[in-house]
């Protein structure tokens, strides 16, 4: 008989060991979480039946969370090494880690790394943001997602409607004060938890929305020193870390297309402003 708290160690140590493995042998997005299975799996059979501290039989079900947890885990931590080899990111967001960062920037960015697109499976979507305890719904509320039957649909910043967005994360209404204030002015639009949204505003500012009147690099650095977040070395490190995705996943993208303009515009944004922001 096992206990769940030295096991559930050892599944997450075991998930994450096969998935480095799998991943050199070239398996990425959905398949590397499904090739990390069936060794946590194992590591519970060996120690079957398994409880809790207070005796409660463990169900297989929390085993095969945990090894997804644990590939999530072990991916964010993936996502932000690789990007570190290949660009001057930590001189300019000194202090930045992709684990440190909130919840619901995690889950945008590991969409990205475990769909490589922008559509999913609802039982997929669900099982990522249970690693996560986000709530998909949540996105959907705030208009980052939509839902066509079992598939979950991400949207490009540009067709994100980011006032809602800053609303839904300030409240379900507008605070008074300034606070309500800077949802409903763009220049002064906060995204409080979620620093994933903010990075979208950003991209979005550069391609152009529906309720700003202007578009491009001068929108984008009047938005950064009003609201503040030029000079957050968080944001910096999280808008990097979203480029190197969208590129990798939409970087072949035409221009043309909705998700191959944000990906061009977000290069631009990061080449032209942010790079070597000075407020």
């Amino acid at each position: 008989m096992g206990n769940w708290a030295t096991v559930q160690t050892r599944v997450g140590q075991i998930a994450a060991g096969a998935a480095a493995h799998f991943q050199k042998q070239g398996l990425a997005g959905t398949d590397l979480y499904l090739s990390a299975l069936g060794p946590a799996l194992g590591e519970v059979a060996k120690n079957w039946p398994v409880t809790c501290f207070a005796g409660r039989p463990i169900d297989l079900i929390d085993a095969l969370e945990e090894a997804y947890r644990a590939v999530g885990r072990w991916r964010l931590s993936q996502i932000f090494a690789e990007l570190t080899e290949r660009s001057d990111i930590g001189s300019l967001a000194y202090g930045f880690s992709a684990e440190a960062v909130d919840r619901n920037t995690q889950a945008l960015w590991l969409w990205l790394d475990t769909f490589l697109g922008e559509q999913a499976s609802s039982d997929d979507v669900r099982k990522l943001a249970k690693s996560l305890n986000v709530d998909p719904d949540d996105f959907k509320r705030m208009s980052l997602l939509s839902v066509d039957k079992d598939t979950f649909i991400l949207h490009p910043p540009q067709e994100v409607d980011m006032k809602r967005v800053s609303l839904r994360l300030l409240g379900e209404a507008a605070p008074a004060g300034r606070a309500g204030r800077a949802a409903d002015i763009w220049e002064e639009r906060t995204f409080p938890s979620f620093v994933g949204a903010a990075v979208w505003n950003a991209i979005a500012l550069m391609v152009g929305t529906e309720d700003v009147g202007s578009h491009g690099v001068e929108t984008l650095k009047r938005w950064l020193r009003t609201a503040g977040y030029g000079d957050q070395s968080e944001f910096i490190g999280a808008f990097a870390v979203t480029l190197d995705l969208l590129e990798r996943v939409f970087g072949k993208r035409s221009e043309m297309s909705a998700w191959g303009a944000a990906t061009w515009q977000a290069r631009r944004a990061w080449d032209l402003v942010l790079k070597n922001w000075r407020g």
